[in-house]
């Protein structure tokens, strides 16, 4: 009776269930001999056996459990992969097609006890994953021609990871990874998140298993309802995306576990201000400018109208020349930084591009990459992310640098009483520039790199007036670093 057997304290040796014969004279044939009838039949009968108390056990795994007794001696002697009787094994386990691979290709799996306790095994069967599951087993990602397919993956990983946290104990194991199998099936933009992440969560638990000790695996639905929010707010832009997919990334592969679920919350501040660095359009910003510069109902109000007109197109167009076709850096090369997480990565890409061909003879826009680059250290020193002036902002400070310059020749050839070319003629003498800019749009960057600026490139002493004294020590003391 096999109830009998599994329950008897005297239940024989388990490997005597499974022995044709004494040591010695088991029915094996030598090299080069064949198995008589007799002994093939013997064979076949212990075959046979195995395959019923196996059979038993499926039909009812909490009382039939004489198979489970027999491993993972039943699996040397019997059911090797690749041996007829094992792949009867696997059609009788009824795993589900996607999952049969977990236990056709090693033995880890079968060999573990957990795996056969009547709790987890269910987990890989067709009718339960069907009926309990069937959003996660249906979330796949082809990477590069290869198919991730998440509820096998993550199945076999939280049972790894579980395995080491439960003490091996079967029950706590299921519950365990049941528990965060049902919170993920509820939420399918999760299960996305997760498969763009998986190989890196996988990677690290294999290589740091020990840093997963201290944590509920249920924090990781918070940190993908995190990523989820993050990567919905820059949906669309596919430059911003890949960024911040490598900013959530470095996180899994460089931080701690403990320290995900707070990083994961603050990506989505990260992304509000990242997407504004990815969204600012070159062309559109160029194009505004110039069609301002162009219209003459934005100037006819003014007195010298013609004049004014001209002076401003031709700034506007001779730093749009100087500032080129990509600006400070280029946005392409910035996505594939790790720069959020090694913010010293986007400094560097600042400088490179200081060796571009198109920027030698360009001395206002080496030293604005120049001044760029240091105010982007200084920001890394204070901890704040190393953002880069937009390009509107760039554009009024090389406009009020080529307004001084145009201004100081002005002077130079009145006072020498000889005519310069395209200077302004009449009684045109503008003496000031003004850029008004409206609450939240970078003045301070603006002022803190023109003041500069004008130092570095006409040697002139520099006065920043504010008319909040409040205001004026928190710039100056926020600044003074950079300054210096």
């Amino acid at each position: 009776s096999t109830p009998g057997l599994a329950a008897a304290p005297s239940t024989p040796k388990p490997a005597s269930l499974l022995t044709p014969s004494p040591v010695g004279t088991a029915p094996s044939a030598r090299k080069g001999e064949a198995l008589g009838a007799e002994d093939r039949a013997l064979v076949d009968r212990l075959d046979t056996v195995a395959l019923c108390l196996a059979r038993l056990f499926l039909d009812k795994p909490d009382k039939l459990r004489a198979f489970p007794v027999l491993i993972p001696e039943v699996f040397v002697s019997r059911m090797k992969l690749g041996a007829p009787l094992r792949k009867r094994l696997h059609t009788l386990l009824g795993f589900d097609s996607r999952l049969e691979y977990l236990i056709a290709e090693n033995d880890d799996l079968v060999n573990a006890l957990f795996f056969w306790h009547h709790k987890v095994l269910p987990l890989f069967r067709k009718d339960y994953v069907d009926q309990a599951y069937r959003s996660l087993n249906g979330a796949v990602l082809t990477i590069d021609g290869q198919e991730l397919h998440l509820y096998s993956a993550f199945l076999k990983f939280l049972l790894r990871i579980n395995e080491r946290a439960g003490g091996g104990d079967p029950d706590e194991i299921a519950s365990r990874t049941k528990e965060v199998l049902d919170q993920f099936e509820r939420e399918p933009e999760q299960q996305q998140f997760l498969l763009s992440v998986f190989k890196r969560l996988d990677a690290r638990s294999h290589e740091r298993p020990e840093d997963f000790d201290e944590i509920k695996l249920t924090m990781l639905t918070d940190v993908a309802a995190n990523g989820v929010y993050t990567m919905r707010s820059v949906k669309g832009m596919a430059l911003c995306e890949k960024a911040m997919t490598t900013l959530l990334q470095g996180y899994i592969d460089k931080h701690e576990p403990l320290e995900w679920s707070s990083l994961f919350k603050e990506a989505a501040k990260v992304s509000y201000m990242l997407k504004y660095m990815f969204r600012e359009s070159l062309p559109l910003a160029k194009s505004k400018f110039l069609d301002f510069v162009t219209s003459k109902d934005n100037f006819k109000k003014m007195p010298n109208a013609t004049e004014t007109q001209e002076l401003l197109r031709k700034l506007v167009q001779d730093t749009i020349a100087s500032y080129g076709q990509v600006g400070i850096f280029d946005p392409a090369a910035l996505a594939t930084l790790d720069f959020l997480n090694q913010p010293m990565q986007l400094v560097d890409l600042v400088r490179e591009s200081m060796t571009r061909p198109s920027r030698e003879a360009k001395k206002d826009m080496q030293l604005l990459t120049e001044i760029t680059a240091k105010w982007m250290e200084y920001m890394v020193d204070q901890k704040f992310p190393p953002l880069t002036p937009h390009h509107t902002q760039a554009f009024v400070v090389l406009m009020m640098a080529r307004f001084y310059k145009t201004i100081q020749a002005q002077v130079e050839s009145r006072a020498s009483g000889k005519s310069v070319k395209g200077l302004f003629k009449n009684k045109f003498a503008p003496k000031a520039f003004v850029a008004q800019m409206s609450t939240g749009e970078g003045k301070s960057i603006v002022i803190a790199m023109l003041a500069i600026f004008m130092v570095r490139l006409y040697d002139l002493k520099v006065h920043v007036l504010e008319n909040n004294e409040g205001l004026l020590m928190r710039d100056f003391a926020t600044n003074k670093p950079f300054y210096d």
